[in-house]
């Protein structure tokens, strides 16, 4: 996620860097998903992996923001 932000802010433009945060935002998704199916397979203590979840889930709200305003 933070290498396709790195990546992003490279870029020319806004616009340009929203397209990264479009796709970081669903890398976020990837992670959590990766992250679910670890603790299904007890490689993590679900206990443990909630409070990542969770802080997965508010990047995920914050990022859409964030290329709003950059599109505007």
């Amino acid at each position: 996620m933070t290498n396709n932000i790195a990546g992003g802010s490279g870029g020319t433009s806004d616009v340009e860097f929203a397209q990264f945060l479009d796709i970081v935002r669903r890398s976020v998704y990837e992670v959590a998903n990766m992250l679910v199916l670890l603790s299904k397979n007890n490689a993590f203590d679900p206990t443990d992996t909630q409070p990542i979840l969770l802080e997965l889930e508010g990047q995920s709200r914050m990022i859409p923001a964030f290329v709003r305003r950059l599109r505007s």
